[in-house]
């Protein structure tokens, strides 16, 4: 019976190994996991708050409607400096395609504006709501991808 805990106590070992050797880098900053969810409720408040504004406003047409391509170029920014470091620390890609589902949306809101502002506005909150989803899930990852680090650390 010893060799036997002995070898599932190696077989452990392996695994926590294997999850180590994944995680040789260092991120340098939180700061895009904390700025994307900040940007995907900025972008949500946004496209509440834009029709109340043309209809008190008309005249703020063309600057709110190029506020979007502005947008989406930051927002992509800020996920490849978020996702990039995140999937090389836990490993799993799913969180790019959960991002490209994400801009996808954003990018079809930011240019169907012009013709339906309701279309603009479904499309432009979902995209920012998986985005905001896909960097929580994101950081989730990496919290775990560091505490096994630090389990294997102690043990």
């Amino acid at each position: 019976m010893t060799s036997n805990s002995s070898g599932n106590s190696s077989l452990k070992r392996s695994k926590i190994f294997t999850a180590v050797t994944l995680h040789k880098h260092h991120h340098g900053s939180d700061a895009p996991d904390i700025l994307g969810p900040v940007l995907s409720v900025a972008c949500g408040i946004h496209c509440a708050a834009t029709p109340l504004l043309l209809i008190a406003i008309p005249t703020l047409a063309p600057a709110l409607g190029l506020a979007h391509p502005i947008f989406v170029v930051g927002v992509a920014a800020v996920a490849l400096w978020a996702f990039i470091p995140g999937v090389r620390c836990h490993g799993r890609r799913m969180v790019f395609a959960l991002a490209g589902v994400g801009m996808t949306l954003l990018v079809a809101g930011a240019f169907v504006a012009a013709r339906s502002a309701t279309l603009d506005v479904a499309l432009t909150v979902s995209g920012a709501a998986v985005m905001l989803a896909t960097h929580l899930y994101n950081r989730t990852l990496i919290r775990a991808a560091h505490a096994t680090q630090a389990a294997v650390r102690i043990g």
